[in-house]
């Protein structure tokens, strides 16, 4: 039986800490100010990733990323894909997005926390 490494393992740290980031980031939520989501989001990103250390990540990751890292790679698809539709949802590039596009963003971004809630054996929100 082969032992796994810590570092094969999911970091449960850095994934409560995005958990909760998460949570407060769609609590703040502002359909009118997709800039403002995304900074928030990548406060939240820097937050979990203090928990894995510097030398083995590249700069500015995703949220996809994040979880990836976060998850050892063992994310499912359907986390990855909330969280690459959240992002283009709130992508600024493009230009603004809609009150529309930033409405279903925030619903990403719930079912996204819920996914981790389940994961982390938590049940709602707190």
């Amino acid at each position: 039986m082969r032992v796994q490494r810590k570092r094969d393992l999911p970091n449960r740290a850095g994934i409560e800490k995005l958990d909760e980031g998460l949570k407060k980031l769609s609590d703040e939520f502002q359909t009118d100010d997709a800039e403002s989501v995304q900074v928030s989001l990548d406060t939240h990103i820097s937050t979990a990733l203090e928990e894995i250390p510097a030398k083995k990540l590249p700069g500015n990751l995703t949220l996809h990323e994040t979880i990836d890292h976060l998850f050892a790679e063992r994310a499912t698809s359907d986390l990855l894909k909330s969280a690459e539709l959240f992002e283009d949802l709130i992508n600024t590039y493009r230009g603004s997005p809609s009150e529309e596009e930033m409405e279903e963003a925030r619903e990403v971004l719930d079912e996204i926390v819920e996914m981790l809630d389940t994961y982390l054996g938590r049940s709602g929100r707190k």
